[in-house]
């Protein structure tokens, strides 16, 4: 498992510190990725990462991942403020 965490972050490192536009599907791949992977707090790192690029704005895909996985660890506290930033986006819980 420590393995596939330091390919993980390899691959986000990489992606990253490239020049390459981000894009919100792309990155929603790898959130959803990095939450199997049970790499939940890289995959809040990517969101926010997200966030502050152009172009990759998490979506109510992002934030369904996301919030999923944090009630299934029983951290209802994070997943509401996830629920409240995706509010505060814009976007309707589907």
């Amino acid at each position: 498992a420590d393995n596939h965490m330091e390919v993980a972050d390899e691959i986000i490192n990489l992606l990253l510190a490239s020049n390459r536009p981000m894009d919100t599907v792309m990155c929603t791949l790898f959130i959803k990725g990095l939450v199997k992977a049970s790499c939940l707090e890289r995959a809040l790192d990517l969101c926010e990462e997200m966030k502050r690029r152009k172009g990759a704005h998490p979506d109510i895909i992002t934030y369904s991942v996301l919030i999923k996985a944090l009630v299934d660890q029983h951290d209802l506290e994070r997943a509401f403020g996830l629920f409240e930033d995706m509010q505060v986006a814009g976007l309707k819980p589907d």
